[in-house]
């Protein structure tokens, strides 16, 4: 798989301008603080905390991190894929530098030597670094550890309230800031630290370890302590939820039984929801919901109310997979990639370039030479050859599936030969399969055009391509691993284009082995 389609430019973007804008307020906050101007350490603190909130609310639905010590911490956790993690922190880190240039162009030399007495272009000096450095690594542990566990509780516990995640870690930072003995100087964020001292520090640069290594395991320890215990199989637990509030009704014995508006299942089939609850009088009821699932409901009224619920999903295992695998005028699969010739890169353009699910290669595309067509072969092994034919002669290519790209050599007869690489013009999805309790995880290039569903993919099988059909809120496509067997994927789909999650079952027919999986577009 490219690296650059695990890149989130959009969330780099909000990395970016949500740091800046922090550290500028903070920073400027810091200066007047430190020389005396405006500011005291209520009003330095307070300026953390709501900008850090505001910025938070703003981005959130987007990245929303803006310290690196949180992102090392998501990205140790497998919360984000580690490129995308290290593309943010790069960003944080720019959006930092910018910052502090900023701030050290802006503040006039009189004023900046006065600030500079008590703090470093916006970050509070550390006095008597001898002897207090120690004393600011422990603070900087525990504070990023409370930062980093009010992160996880209100911000990524989807139990947690809406809505409050904002103020609540903008909080945290803001009341570390004035519970800071004075001569230390509270980061909880390696580059509030790092920016700064690299645009003007001076004699103190070597204490910048102390904000780049204990606010990461600070994070650490706290991603920990929350993923092994607070969030302890409660993302698994979410995917099986079903919520059915239960109303009951005088004391005649009436019972009403509302599902609370619309019951969805990830499978586009049909099954069995059992519900018990103990409550002393006896009723049976079978309710139609309207999404294929008939509900038994087995109440017993008594003191105390149990609930079991148990979902028996069937997937469509008999359905015909070459359907999907029969190219149309509809189903565009474009291709973009280079040749290099001479020491130069050549673009390539593929329009229409398709890969079946038997591994046969067709397609047509056009580059600084001229038009072309494609025919060839994708072998079991994931090595390829085609040749590409122009109206006067034929080059032939032949390389390996790498992971969603083919790359590898082309030649012409008597010459020597040289590299290629193309990929799939689609978005990238990241997710997970379950299978015996474990999360394996799938990387994809998938294209969706017309209600087709076509890309490559790879995951800790191997190589794959993809077939299949998207109707609506149905996502459903045949996972055809190179020369071994296939995996049918039946799912629903929440959210727009660009940000799509897709939640359902796949299953193995031949075999009888079915479980979930979750992909996520980025």
């Amino acid at each position: 798989m490219k690296a650059i389609d695990n890149i989130d430019f959009r969330g780099m973007k909000v990395e970016l301008i949500g740091t800046f804008v922090f550290f500028y307020v903070g920073g400027w906050a810091v200066i007047n603080s430190s020389s005396k101007l405006s500011s005291d350490t209520c009003s330095c603190a307070l300026a953390h905390m709501i900008t850090l909130g505001l910025m938070i609310w703003a981005g959130a639905h987007v990245s929303g991190h803006f310290n690196p010590a949180v992102t090392t911490c998501f990205i140790v956790f497998k919360r984000i894929h580690w490129i995308t993690g290290l593309f943010y922190i790069l960003a944080q880190l720019l959006g930092g530098l910018f910052s502090a240039a900023l701030l050290k162009v802006i503040v006039s030399g009189d004023a900046l030597d006065l600030a500079n007495a008590g703090s470093i272009n916006g970050f509070p000096k550390l006095t008597n670094a001898g002897t207090n450095w120690w004393k600011q690594c422990i603070l900087e542990f525990i504070g990023t550890f409370f930062l980093m566990l009010t992160v996880y509780l209100t911000a990524v516990d989807t139990r947690a309230p809406e809505n409050v995640h904002g103020m609540a870690i903008g909080g945290v930072v803001g009341f570390m800031l004035l519970a800071t003995p004075p001569g230390f100087a509270t980061a909880l964020n390696p580059a509030r630290a790092f920016c700064p001292m690299v645009i003007d520090a001076g004699a103190e640069f070597w204490t910048v370890f102390i904000w780049l290594v204990f606010p990461v395991l600070g994070a650490i320890a706290a991603g920990f302590v929350c993923e092994k215990i607070f969030l302890k199989g409660i993302d698994e637990e979410q995917n099986d939820a079903v919520e059915l509030p239960i109303i009951v009704g005088n004391a005649g014995g009436e019972m009403e039984m509302d599902a609370g508006g619309e019951l969805t299942t990830p499978m586009r089939a049909t099954g069995t929801l059992d519900v018990e609850l103990d409550a002393g009088l006896d009723v049976d009821a079978d309710i139609g919901l309207g999404v294929g699932i008939g509900l038994g409901v087995d109440v017993d009224v008594d003191a105390e109310i149990e609930v079991d619920l148990e979902v028996d999903v069937e997937v469509d295992a008999a359905i015909d997979v070459a359907v999907w695998d029969t190219p149309d005028d509809t189903q565009k699969a474009a291709w973009k990639g280079f040749f290099v010739q001479g020491g130069e890169q050549n673009d390539m353009d593929l329009p229409n370039l398709q890969i079946g699910l038997s591994g046969a290669i067709t397609g047509e595309g056009s580059d600084a030479v001229g038009e072309f067509t494609i025919s060839g072969q994708l072998n079991d092994d994931g090595t390829f050859n085609f040749d590409k034919a122009y109206p006067d002669y034929t080059v032939s290519y032949n390389g390996s599936l790498d992971g969603t790209k083919l790359a590898g050599n082309w030649s012409l007869p008597d010459q020597q030969e040289e590299p290629f690489e193309i990929s799939l013009v689609s978005s990238s999805w990241n997710g997970y399969f379950l299978q015996n309790e474990d999360k394996n995880d799938m990387n994809l290039n998938l294209g969706v055009a017309n209600g087709l569903i076509f890309g490559t993919g790879t995951d800790g099988v191997g190589s794959f391509l993809c077939r299949g059909k998207s109707d609506g809120g149905d996502f459903s496509f045949v996972k055809k691993y190179l020369g071994a067997h296939q995996v049918l994927y039946f799912g629903k789909v929440e959210g727009g284009e660009g940000s799509r999650t897709v939640k359902g079952k796949w299953t193995i027919a031949d075999a009888g082995i079915e479980d979930k999986f979750t992909l996520q577009e980025s």
